[in-house]
């Protein structure tokens, strides 16, 4: 995935854009700009590539933006591609964000939408 990312940022002329690999941005400076795409759907046989975790799917994504408080500037934008469980027409992964934005206080959201 980094080496693809690497390419594409050449490709499009983004020549100052670095990828690594780290564990929830471990010994990085902060950044200006997060950009991810977890899996989120339950998968019975825990497929790393599919596999969001608990919470309907969700638990990787919502661990993304507990740990963006740690790792984006001040007025850095984290980009979360994810999806959303319905469950009773409540939207399970709209309803968690805002409870993990309430215990970061550094975080917020701006836009939430539905593709």
């Amino acid at each position: 995935a980094i080496t693809l990312a690497a390419v594409n940022a050449r490709v499009n002329g983004l020549p100052h854009c670095e990828f690594v690999q780290t564990s929830w941005c471990r010994g990085l400076k902060p950044m200006d700009l997060i950009v991810a795409n977890p899996p989120f759907i339950m998968d019975g046989q825990n497929r790393s590539y599919r596999d969001g975790g608990r919470s309907f799917g969700s638990e990787l994504s919502l661990t993304i933006v507990r740990s963006a408080a740690d790792c984006l500037e001040r007025g850095g934008i984290l980009a979360l591609y994810t999806g959303s469980c319905i469950v009773g027409g409540v939207d399970m992964f709209k309803q968690a964000l805002a409870e993990v934005l309430r215990e970061v206080t550094t975080l917020r959201c701006s836009s939430y939408e539905e593709l």
